[in-house]
């Protein structure tokens, strides 16, 4: 049945003649969608707002078959960097349209940072996850991979607040295994929420700012700042769940001193550091800040580790001081204490803040909030903020190489999707080639996320110096809007042919043959592109008996090329516009560095 909030939602929306106009039926599962720009009215009445970049589509999505209340929302946002779309399924009792859409958009913004070929979708489910049976979270969980089904082409997902791999694999079993991400290692899943992938990220981004740290001193704010070592240096963390408790855990194994935690029932404190192994089985039951911990756990480390603070106001945390403070609640105002605006006497004071949470808001008084606060915090205290969808991509990449690698030898028949025993016993049959499979894929998300979120950062420091008015916000915008339409250089193919001008037109016919390309580039002395050469040229040349001569002599001058950072749609252009099949492409002093082609660029439009 509909949940009631969503069908609220509709009829203040929509009158019944134009809610029964969009409505969409099949056996039982209904579709009310909203298009970008057509639906902007509409979309704007949701708290969405309509940009250059999306929502694409916002789709309401209910089952009228069952007894439970099941539905929710999907926001593919923008699809410009590949289809599908890629993100996570939130449940919450109080989820909204316009919560979605900012996730959504967050989800853009972080594929495209982590060069990733996905666009950026978000799904929601109105449940109260804490209040589901299990055979109730069941249902609703396959009920609501059923409602995806419409949709396989445009969104895979992934867990998020409220779901779980576990999760993930009850939609695996409905849609197939190359139909949901981060699912359990047994179906050739990374198991994101269990290895701990976005913590991994959040990390790696710690280390290399710490690494660049010296870079920041240009900056005024920054000049008198002593270098921070990651070895010794104060951290607290807001939320233990599955990105804060695995980071709690790599941290401690890098020396760092975690002195604060906090999660949906309170806080702790503890000066001289907590204790981290006992956090983290605590964290597996289900509860860490409670006394029982002080009580139990910390007792035998009392006259080492100094007195606990425990309170069941977990916003009391953030008056406490830290070298580091890394957010990962899924509560986009984390420096709200009591949900009022900020405050800096209120709060503590930190070095370094490293958004392990998603906080993105495309609403424009939530982008002013954050201005400010950055500006606060960054230009007058000397805070540095690395923004959310920069260093927390870990899990989208572990994520992605499950879609990326897919093995097809490895996928159950299409004709069990639904029976989850003869699913299982299929994983059973294939678990050994399967967890090679899921091992490798793992290694290469690591070497993956490594390089990507080094190359984040340093980005980052490089904009924030090169522009003292920016703030790290405004910077990590520029950052991933620049990928989020593809570059030539995402997409060229290095193996082009080259000879140089002077050689016999006979050698160049040679390198025709052997070429993977209708095209050789012609190079001057000092190895700059001077002209090209077809098998046209070729042919003609053959025919008036010139091989012999230079291939100068045949070569077309001043050839169209392609710059390494147009955009694939402008390359697409020169090619539709000179009529020719393929273009050299060259780096900012010249040097041919690749070619794309005709072919190259319609393939990649026709799988978007």
């Amino acid at each position: 049945m509909i949940p009631r909030k969503l069908r609220e939602t509709l009829r203040a929306l929509l009158s019944q003649h134009e809610l029964d106009r969009r409505r969409i039926e099949e056996e039982g599962r209904v579709y009310v969608e909203f298009g970008g720009t057509e639906d902007s009215r509409l979309l704007e009445r949701m708290g969405i707002q309509v940009d250059t970049l999306g929502p694409e589509k916002v789709i309401f999505l209910w089952d009228e078959t069952s007894e439970l209340e099941i539905g929710g929302y999907l926001v593919l946002d923008n699809l410009s960097r590949g289809r599908p779309a890629l993100g996570g399924i939130r449940m919450q009792p109080e989820i909204t349209p316009q919560d979605i859409a900012f996730l959504a958009r967050g989800m853009t913004l972080k594929n495209a940072a982590a060069q990733l070929d996905f666009g950026g979708g978000k799904a929601g489910i109105i449940a109260d996850r804490a209040r589901l049976t299990d055979a109730e979270r069941e249902e609703v969980i396959r009920t609501f991979a059923r409602l995806l089904r419409r949709y396989t082409n445009d969104y895979i997902p992934g867990p998020d607040v409220g779901t779980n791999d576990e999760d993930m694999a009850l939609i695996a079993i409905e849609n197939g295994l190359d139909n949901a991400v981060s699912k359990p290692v047994r179906m050739g899943g990374n198991a994101i929420d269990a290895s701990g992938a976005a913590a991994e990220g959040v990390v790696v981004a710690i280390e290399t700012i710490l690494e660049q740290w010296e870079k920041l001193r240009v900056l005024p704010q920054f000049r008198h700042q002593k270098p921070l070592r990651l070895r010794g240096a104060t951290v607290i963390i807001q939320g233990f769940g599955a990105v804060g408790a695995h980071v709690a855990r790599l941290l401690a194994e890098r020396g760092a001193k975690i002195i604060g935690i906090s999660d949906r029932e309170g806080y702790l404190y503890c000066a001289e550091g907590l204790a981290i192994d006992r956090l983290l089985r605590r964290q597996e039951e289900g509860v860490v800040t409670d006394r029982e911990y002080m009580a139990y756990y910390h007792k035998p480390y009392e006259g080492k580790r100094g007195e606990v603070k425990f309170s069941n106001a977990r916003d009391e945390l953030l008056r406490e001081s830290a070298d580091i403070f890394i957010p990962a609640s899924p509560k986009r105002d984390y420096l709200q204490l009591y949900g009022q605006p900020l405050d800096l006497s209120r709060v503590g004071r930190w070095r370094l803040i490293v958004e392990g949470a998603n906080t993105y808001s495309s609403r424009e008084e939530d982008r002013k909030a954050r201005e400010a606060l950055e500006t606060a915090l960054y230009k007058e205290q000397g805070t540095f903020l690395a923004t959310d969808y920069l260093v927390n991509a870990g899990g989208v990449i572990f994520a992605a190489f499950e879609k990326l690698e897919q093995a097809d030898r490895c996928l159950p028949p299409r004709e069990l999707l639904g029976n989850r025993e003869a699913i299982e016993d299929f994983l059973q049959q294939h678990a050994t080639e399967i967890a090679e499979i899921a091992s490798a894929r793992k290694q290469r998300a690591h070497e993956k996320l490594t390089s990507v979120i080094r190359q984040n950062i340093r980005e980052l420091i490089e904009e924030l110096t090169r522009n003292p008015d920016l703030l790290p916000c405004q910077a990590a915008e520029m950052i991933s809007r620049r990928r989020i339409r593809k570059l030539v250089k995402d997409v060229l193919s290095p193996k082009i042919k080259t000879i140089q001008s002077h050689v016999p037109i006979k050698l160049a016919a040679q390198e025709m043959t052997a070429a993977e390309f209708d095209l050789v580039a012609v190079l001057s002395e000092d190895n700059r592109l001077i002209g090209v050469v077809t098998p046209w040229d070729i042919s003609r040349a053959i025919a008036e008996d010139r091989l012999q001569e230079e291939v100068a002599q045949i070569m077309a001058r001043e050839p169209v090329v392609a710059r390494r950072d147009e955009t694939v749609q402008e390359a697409a252009l020169k090619l539709k516009e000179k009529r020719i099949s393929a273009m050299p492409v060259v780096d900012e002093h010249g040097q041919v560095i690749g070619i794309v082609t005709a072919s190259m660029l319609a393939a990649l439009f026709v799988e978007r």
